[in-house]
């Protein structure tokens, strides 16, 4: 379950976020301006809020983006043009690139769902649009 009490403040946007979620898909709709955004950068550690927020009763807050066990997939791709397909991928599971043979495997096995394999040594600017943003699928799939 991911449990989440949190509170943000920019200038005149005041929000408070508070919900229990169940461990499966859930969906966050809402009209231009309402913080869903705001409320997955809280939860990815792009954002700093007050409060609480747990996952299987351990508190998130104190981690950096890259150590919580939450990806978000925003709209635009975000691909590091200077990287590899395989690279974009690998980013996601270590930073630093120095991947384990199991995270390897992980590269591997996320490229072959998102049928991405036949791509991985090529860069951002040789794909189509519809290729990159499964590039951002297969990075957050970790």
């Amino acid at each position: 379950m991911l449990k989440i009490n949190l509170q943000y403040d920019w200038e005149r946007f005041h929000a408070n976020y508070c919900v229990n979620i169940e461990l499966g898909m859930t969906t966050l709709l809402g009209g231009s301006g309402e913080g869903k955004s705001t409320l997955l950068h809280l939860l990815g550690g792009y954002l700093e809020g007050r409060g609480e927020l747990y996952f299987h009763e351990e508190s998130l807050l104190s981690l950096p983006a890259y150590e919580r066990p939450i990806s978000t997939l925003f709209q635009s791709d975000n691909l590091f043009p200077q990287l590899t397909v395989w690279q974009n991928v690998a980013i996601g599971v270590s930073p630093s690139l120095n991947l384990t043979p199991e995270q390897k495997e992980k590269v591997s096995w996320a490229l072959e769902k998102t049928q991405l394999v036949d791509k991985m040594k090529r860069f951002p600017q040789a794909l189509s649009g519809g290729q990159a943003q499964r590039v951002a699928i297969a990075r957050a799939s970790r």
